[in-house]
């Protein structure tokens, strides 16, 4: 009998391809972790809303919504956030016109949306 057998205390213990989302005991990742992994999930431009051609930004917004909900991320950082999942004109539009006059993450939504 050789080897290391893995039970499931030990597959919990390490992570062992459970999303952090369904693991109730476990603490909420630093928020410079959080903002890393947001900006590692939508890197690629094909991820990013840029207003231009048949993107939707509740489609957008959904899939953030979904990863921020996998990343813990909390009703302020997902605010702080928010601009990783834009690029172009959606961006300079955001940063100008959204960042300095939205009040939460709710509010930001509705003014890009809005747009």
């Amino acid at each position: 009998m050789g080897g290391l057998a893995r039970n499931d205390a030990y597959e919990r213990g390490h992570g062992a391809g459970r999303s952090y989302a369904s693991d109730g005991h476990l603490s909420t990742p630093p928020v410079d972790r959080q903002a890393h992994n947001i900006g590692q999930r939508f890197k690629d431009m094909s991820a990013k809303f840029t207003g231009k051609g048949d993107l939707l930004w509740d489609d957008n917004v959904l899939q953030y919504d979904l990863v921020t909900h996998d990343y813990r991320v909390d009703a302020g950082n997902k605010f702080a956030f928010l601009h990783n999942i834009l690029a172009g004109d959606a961006l300079r539009f955001f940063l100008y016109h959204v960042v300095g006059s939205a009040t939460s993450y709710a509010d930001a939504c509705s003014r890009a949306r809005s747009r």
